[in-house]
């Protein structure tokens, strides 16, 4: 009887909970920002649970849309709270530009959540260097040139012509990046990395992720570094068919494959050297328990 009674408690607690998280209400307060600016050095914007998206702007002007956003069970109490304990502004000094968000120090019993999304607008011409870290949530950079570092924890990184320095970092989300030029290194965990790279090529790479594959895609410079490593997971590496390579391949219960007119040297039992159209930029692939290849187009 008792293990009964126990039984209908633990389901009428478990019904009330999934009652109040389908009651919950969302509240979202939108502002925008605009200010001309002068050159700079740097574009600092660091945000919290919201996403961010950046792009090149048309003009001379800095433009933020901002979402400031919160989850609870009584509307006008998000909405104090959001306009009392969340707030962005745009702060310039010699060096940098920042945005500054203002992150509550406790949310009250009537908030499970709140965040801020941005969609950002920068000059090409004005700000050398953007860095932006968010969390629990994406990020999207799309037409720049210039050294850009993003951080991101659970959310997934997108880049899309984008020509210049890339830093990229996340945790549980994957990494996509189309049509882009330079130097990029991605630091990734439990995530899909996928690079491709545009008609320019990519002269330094270093991707890294765990438990996920690795697709990398790109023209070759004779003398590029590129660094492709994973756990658990295969690395497809694509690249013109005449591309002059050093290649160093590693793996344990998997196969190494190459496409390309090579020589190959057994170093030891899992590790390969190629020698790829007679050698030229240097390439080390490493994984585990899974297969390399490298494929020409």
């Amino acid at each position: 009887m008792r293990k009964k009674y126990l039984t209908v408690v633990v389901l009428l607690a478990l019904v009330g909970l999934v009652a109040g998280c389908i009651g919950l209400g969302r509240y979202e307060g939108k502002q925008t920002l605009m200010k001309k600016i002068s050159a700079r050095e740097e574009f600092v914007l660091q945000t919290f649970n919201g996403y961010v998206t950046i792009a090149s702007s048309e003009d001379d002007n800095i433009h933020l849309e901002i979402t400031k956003m919160a989850r609870g069970d009584d509307q006008a109490k998000l909405k104090e709270f959001l306009e009392k304990e969340i707030y962005v502004d745009l702060i310039e000094n010699d060096s940098k530009v920042e945005v500054k968000v203002k992150r509550p120090s406790f949310f009250p019993l009537s908030i499970m959540t709140a965040g801020v999304n941005f969609k950002v607008k920068i000059p090409n011409s004005t700000v050398s260097n953007i860095n932006n870290k968010t969390s629990n949530d994406f990020v999207e950079v799309k037409d720049f040139s210039r050294r850009i570092n993003v951080v991101s924890s659970n959310g997934h990184i997108e880049l899309e012509n984008v020509n210049g320095i890339m830093d990229v970092v996340t945790s549980n989300g994957r990494v996509t990046g189309n049509d882009i030029a330079g130097i990029i290194a991605v630091e990734s965990k439990n995530g899909f990395i996928n690079i491709e790279a545009s008609d320019q090529g990519l002269l330094e790479v270093t991707l890294s992720t765990s438990n996920s594959s690795i697709i990398f895609r790109s023209p070759i410079d004779i003398n590029g570094t590129y660094n492709l490593k994973t756990s658990n997971g295969r690395i497809i590496m694509e690249v013109p068919s005449d591309s002059k390579m050093d290649v160093t391949a590693e793996t344990s219960n998997g196969s190494i494959s190459c496409e390309l007119q090579h020589t190959k040297r057994l170093l030891t039992d899992d590790i390969i050297k190629l020698i790829v159209n007679g050698g030229g930029a240097i390439v080390n692939l490493e994984t585990s328990n899974s297969d390399i290849e490298i494929r020409g187009w």
